[in-house]
């Protein structure tokens, strides 16, 4: 009769061990799961705001250009009315 309850006890133990390990083991992969979405999201972040500024960028040299094609047309004009003033 002790034999046996002994071995309950040391059964029960043993269950408890296992579903301790078990929990901590779960606990970890969600941390690891959490950390991975964090990884995920910081990234796509990044992705985007190297679109952002490609665009601004993109943006700021047509500006850029538009400005260019229009100062040479004016400066054409004013040589022209020079021209026409001489």
């Amino acid at each position: 009769m002790k034999k046996t309850i002994k071995f309950n006890r040391i059964g029960l133990k043993r269950r408890f061990i296992q579903y301790i390990v078990i929990l901590l083991i779960s606990i970890f992969v969600l941390f690891l799961a959490s950390k991975l979405i964090e990884k995920r999201k910081l990234s796509k972040i990044r992705l985007y705001n190297r679109q952002i500024t490609d665009l601004k960028d993109e943006k700021q040299r047509k500006i850029d250009l538009i400005e260019k094609e229009y100062d040479d047309k004016i400066e054409a004009l004013l040589n022209k009315i020079d021209e026409i003033n001489e």
